[in-house]
C-alpha cells in the first residue's frame, strides 16, 4: 500500500476534519501494489478522545453501514509496476456519521477483516461554542520559540455535568498530535 491520503475533498490537503451534517466530504485515496488485485474494503469506527475504540455501538454513531466496498478503483496502464488506485468519499450514501467526535477509517482485505492494512484518523466537529484563545511567549518553558496558550471555553447553552471531566483540549502542530507530556504521538498508528 502506497500514497495514502485522507484529506478534505475540495482542497486535497489539510486536516481530516469536517462538520457534522455539513456538505463537506473527506477523500481517502491510496495505491495497492499487490499483483493479485485483491478486493479491499473499508470500515469506519468511532474513537474516544485518546483515539481508542469507543464503547458505542455502530448504530449509535453511524447511519447506514459500518463497512463498505470501494467503487472507484482504477488499474494502472503502461507502468513498470502494476497497481490499483482506490478512492472513496465520505460521508456517502452508505456511511453517514450521526454524532461528532473522533473516528478512524480502516482498510482491509475483504476475505480477512481482522487484517487491517492501514488506519487513518479523522474528526467530525460541531459548532457548539467558540473557544477564546490567546497565545503568548512562554516564560518558564525552555527554548526561545516556546509559546503558551490561554484557552477559555464558554459553556453557556451546553449541558455539562462536570466540565473538568467532559472537556478536553487537543493541540496539533503540522498534523502531529502531542500527549500530555508534550511529546509527539504517532497520528497514523497501525494495530
Amino acid at each position: 500500500i502506497r500514497s495514502i491520503l485522507l484529506t478534505p475533498e475540495t482542497s486535497g490537503w489539510g486536516e481530516a476534519v469536517i462538520r457534522l451534517k455539513g456538505s463537506e466530504k473527506l477523500c481517502l485515496s491510496f495505491d495497492d501494489l499487490d499483483p493479485s488485485q485483491r478486493e479491499l474494503q473499508y470500515r469506519v469506527i468511532h474513537c474516544d478522545k485518546d483515539w481508542d475504540l469507543s464503547s458505542l455501538d455502530p448504530q449509535e454513531y453511524l447511519g447506514g453501514f459500518r463497512q463498505g466496498n470501494f467503487s472507484d478503483i482504477v488499474s494502472s496502464f503502461n507502468t513498470k509496476v502494476n497497481f490499483r488506485s482506490y478512492r472513496i468519499y465520505f460521508p456517502n450514501e452508505q456511511c453517514i456519521p450521526l454524532i461528532s467526535g473522533n473516528y478512524c477509517v480502516e482498510v482491509f482485505p475483504a476475505f480477512a477483516p481482522e487484517m487491517v492494512l492501514f488506519r487513518r484518523r479523522f474528526s467530525i466537529c460541531e459548532d457548539l461554542t467558540t473557544p477564546m484563545v490567546k497565545m503568548r511567549r512562554g516564560g518558564s518553558c525552555k527554548g526561545s520559540g516556546s509559546q503558551q496558550l490561554d484557552i477559555k471555553v464558554p459553556t453557556h447553552g451546553i449541558n455539562l455535568l462536570s466540565p473538568q471531566r467532559e472537556l478536553f483540549v487537543r493541540i496539533t502542530q503540522n498534523s502531529q498530535y502531542f500527549d500530555d507530556s508534550g511529546k509527539p504521538t504517532l497520528i497514523y498508528a497501525m494495530p
